[in-house]
């Protein structure tokens, strides 16, 4: 299993960015196991999920992290 934490910057609802990441993770045929918010600061809101795969996390990573 692999976790990883991603930061997400705007103005969307936690709704809006676990829907946006869902279907993201639809698309690439990747599943996860709970993907759900940890952490809101000021307009950031960090993202905990699980992989089977160390590819998968990456990928998901890449395509979502906004951390600097």
């Amino acid at each position: 299993m692999h976790r990883i934490q991603v930061t997400r910057r705007g103005d969307l609802s936690i709704t809006d960015h676990l829907a946006q990441m869902q279907a993201w993770l639809d698309r690439e045929g990747i599943r996860t196991k709970g993907l759900r918010p940890v952490r809101i600061l000021a307009s950031r809101i960090t993202f905990s999920a699980e992989f089977d795969e160390p590819d998968e996390a990456e990928r998901f990573r890449l395509a979502f992290d906004d951390s600097d």
